[in-house]
């Protein structure tokens, strides 16, 4: 929309409001929270989480009419405060053949601080949400300020609870929608922790007036709305039944090779399920016009846990390299597809680069180390450059500093130098590696960053702003021959942005490629970080002076778990990040120790509560029950135990070790009061697990009965020897893998827990031909002890199912346990005994 009509077209509407409904598009919901305040209540959205602001400036339409063009459209945000000066804004979305086909029941966020995930949109496969952000180089909407009384330059668009209101426009300036919001209905009373938003389902008999429209406590971003206490969901089901869709549960894409030449193109499909699945009839495409270009052939049966891959010879077409694409595969009748699919999008690959599934089934689809056609996935390709440091949100500015201390820096991880540029030669010349998404910038031909070496990409010109370049570096320490370039258009934003590192691959030749007509020059993405300063990522790193630093070279760029907030000593351009990439030995050093320590507090803890029910059975604590005993701690071995745990943690998990590292590791550890608390109560939970919660009442007496108090004080000592055994196992598994570097990760770190190479647990633990058995066969079972009695909370009087019972018990404190100790993300209700059904609770 032009400046002059949208002025116009402002100047209308505040004096005459028009309006419109039976809507194409409606106004869903808007952000009236104040950027210092909360939602009401401690209200959470389910995108943003509990945050000062909820988002930032956004408001949110459903879409009525399918297929809708909304090319050209525009969206003018007043705030009606009636005060003097007041601004209003017009959000224009582009001319760009992405908002040619808007589907009905469409989700549609314009967001000040998100990044635009335009390119997941499709609705073909369930995704029904686009996020815009008009400061994204207009490639999807533009913002504008259009008030009489505003700057050409202004562009800062905003709303709130001051009478906000929002009109939708088509491509010719006419009202669709609006205005709509607070003054309109509600006529008032928008408080500055609500949002406005539509309580009811979305469709065409919606107006501006509608008695639905309310103030509201908590929000939806992106999704259905949510009211009555979040009882209610919008229900967006008929408005989405044009595009029926269902998710493929079965077979899924795990692996495809785009660029194959010299060779052939081929995709991998894999089944993750135990049953085998004949997916004869079904279809592969790599369209969504046409989705059934290859039928899968009678008799295709993939068997559980295996793969079948097709090569561009059997299916007919091969996927264009050079461009963007896509794959999808679809359930069928060998006639037609039949609804439920799978799909996967890449961009532009170098030849033989495959891009897939990692973790290998399960995770998201990225560059891949190496192909393995019907074989699990490789690792995700690293290198040959790096993301490796964003400095995107340094704290207030600088006392006398003009320069802009926001930086990317890269890292070289290989033996050899790395250029930022490739010669092809003849009609091409020399094309260079860029930077895009947030910020861009195309690097000068001839830079190179050294093996092993870094190079800062900065927002001024180091070369001729010599007064930034002197100040930047007086920030943060560092030499005059630190190298670096710039200036980047664009900026890191201080919520939410992508950053891109491309390289040019090779031109493909004159003709018409990816729907341009000439050479096309393909630039492959090397590595790409999308940040948020929320939820999973470190929250540190968000204005406190702290950097975002990557500790994981071969964890995918936007995995938050890939991150760290630099440490104490500050952000590092230039040079080795303080969070390491893998544990260092001091970090190693810590990780064993509270390990060590965490073994020590439970091993202590176990014998003490041992002793109160040998005293208890045998009449010896007078007036103390059994649970008054093991909560006493009566010689203080436990607090002893506990006092090293907290010695070793000051010395070997705090401050910078002599490598000039954090000691303590990004993963893996805690601190030393979970890990005493862990080692102090798991073990008691254990026994009331075993014996019975409580544990003076289940303690048989040996003046009562005295084979059933000697079984259970046999039993008892041996689920505390299991219990025992397995953390050993772990922590042998744990040294072994931190040394050889086959644990970066969490993930991997808890693969260690209940590994049994050398047998040791089932000696110990297995109810078949464990000691437990063994000692239930021979001390209990022998004797004609009542094992229903003996061992109450297991349920049972059959031998074999009482060891079971008692091993899963075992397994499950040992997963609590060691989960607490070294922030172990397992699932500890499957970890016992395999099965969701909550038998190990917390």
């Amino acid at each position: 929309m032009k400046r002059l009509t949208a002025v116009a077209l402002f100047c209308a509407l505040v004096s005459s409001p028009v309006l419109a409904g039976a809507a194409d598009v409606i106004l869903n919901e808007y952000n009236a929270v104040d950027d210092a305040d909360f939602l009401e209540n401690g209200a959470s959205d389910p995108f943003w989480g509990v945050r000062a602001g909820n988002g930032g400036d956004w408001f949110e339409l459903a879409v009525i009419t399918d297929h809708l063009d909304m090319r050209g459209w525009s969206f003018l945000v007043v705030n009606r405060t009636g005060s003097a000066g007041e601004e209003s804004f017009s959000i224009d979305l582009t001319t760009d053949p992405f908002w040619q086909d808007i589907r009905s029941g469409t989700i549609i966020t314009i967001s000040e601080n998100l990044p635009s995930n335009a390119r997941s949109y499709n609705p073909v496969i369930g995704r029904w949400w686009i996020n815009v952000r008009p400061s994204e180089f207009g490639t999807y909407a533009t913002a504008s300020c259009v008030s009489p009384s505003c700057l050409p330059s202004q562009v800062n668009w905003k709303v709130s609870n001051n009478d906000t209101q929002i009109t939708i426009l088509d491509a010719s300036s006419t009202v669709v929608f609006g205005p709509a919001g607070e003054g309109i209905q509600p006529p008032a009373g928008i408080g500055q922790t609500e949002v406005f938003k539509l309580e009811q389902d979305p469709d065409a008999t919606i107006t501006p007036t509608s008695p639905s429209y309310r103030d509201g406590s908590s929000s939806t971003f992106g999704q259905p709305n949510r009211y009555n206490a979040g009882t209610m969901v919008q229900d967006f089901s008929a408005l989405r039944s044009v595009v029926p869709y269902e998710p493929l549960t079965t077979v899924r894409i795990n692996e495809v090779l785009s660029h194959s030449d010299p060779g052939v193109d081929w995709i991998e499909l894999y089944n993750p399920t135990t049953q085998a699945v004949d997916i004869s009839g079904w279809f592969i495409s790599d369209s969504f016009a046409q989705l059934d270009k290859f039928t899968i052939p009678p008799g295709t049966i993939v068997p559980p846990g295996g793969y079948v891959v097709f090569d561009e010879n059997q299916l007919g077409f091969g996927f264009h390299s050079p461009c963007d694409d896509e794959a999808i595969l679809s359930a069928g009748d060998g006639v037609a597809p039949t609804g439920p699919r799978d799909f996967v999008e890449f961009r532009e690959l170098e030849s033989q680069v495959p891009m897939g599934r990692y973790p290998n089934g399960t995770g998201e689809f990225v560059r891949l180390a190496t192909t393995t056609p019907g074989a699990s996935n490789a690792a995700p390709a690293a290198g040959p450059v790096m993301i490796n440091e964003i400095m995107y949100h340094p704290p207030d500015p600088f006392v006398g500093a003009t320069v802009n201390p926001e930086y990317v820096e890269l890292y070289n991880p290989t033996s050899a130098p790395v250029e930022l540029s490739t010669d092809y030669g003849g009609t091409y010349g020399v094309l260079p590696w860029r930077i895009t998404g947030g910020i861009d910038f195309d690097f000068p031909a001839g830079t190179t960053i050294p093996a092993g070496g870094y190079l800062l990409v900065v927002s001024f010109d180091p070369v001729v702003e010599l007064q930034k370049k002197s100040e930047f570096e007086s920030i943060y320490g560092l030499s005059p021959g630190t190298p670096m370039v710039g200036p980047y258009s664009g900026k890191l934003s201080n919520f939410s942005e992508s950053v891109r590192l491309r390289r040019p691959d090779t031109p493909e030749p004159d003709g018409t490629i990816c729907g341009v007509v000439g050479p096309v020059f393909p630039y492959v993405v090397v590595d790409e970080v999308t940040y948020v300063d929320f939820g999973e990522w470190p929250e540190a790193a968000d204005g406190t002076g702290a950097s975002l630093e990557r500790i994981d070279p071969y964890a995918v760029g936007t995995d938050p778990a890939a991150w760290a907030a630099s440490g104490p000593g500050g952000p590092t351009p230039g040079r080795a990040n303080t969070v390491a990439i893998f544990p260092t030995r001091s970090q190693q050093k810590c990780m064993t120790a509270l390990n060590k320590d965490l073994a020590k507090v439970a091993k202590t803890s176990g014998k003490d509560a041992l002793k109160c029910l040998s005293d208890g059975a045998k009449e010896r604590l007078g007036a103390m029950t059994i649970d008054d005993c093991v909560a006493a701690d009566r010689k203080g071995k436990i607090a002893s135990a506990t006092a090293k745990t907290a010695k070793d943690f000051g010395k070997l998990c705090v401050g910078l070790a002599s490598d000039g590292f954090e000691r303590y590791p990004s993963f893996g550890a805690t601190d030393d009061a979970t890990v005493s608390t862990a080692g102090t109560d798991r073990p008691r939970d254990l026994l009331r697990d075993v014996l019975g919660s409580d544990l003076d009442a289940a303690t048989i007496r040996l003046s009562a009965d005295k084979d059933a108090a000697k079984c259970q004080q046999s039993l008892a000592k041996d689920v505390l020897r299991c219990l025992d055994t397995i953390g050993k196992e772990f922590s042998r598994c744990k040294k072994t893998g931190l040394a050889d570097g086959a644990i970066r990760r969490t993930s991997e770190l808890g693969a260690c827990l209940g590994a049994d190479a050398r047998g040791k647990i089932a000696k110990t633990c297995d109810p078949v031909v464990g000691r437990i058995r063994r000692d239930l066969d021979n001390r209990c079972v022998s004797a004609g002890v009542d094992l229903l009695a003996a061992f109450s909370p297991c349920g049972s009087s059959d031998a074999a199912a009482v060891a079971a019972c008692i091993w899963a018990a075992a397994d499950c404190r040992a997963c609590r346990m060691y989960g607490e100790g070294d922030a172990l993300d397992l699932d500890c209700d499957i970890f016992d005994d395999g099965v969701a059904n909550g038998s190990c609770l917390p």
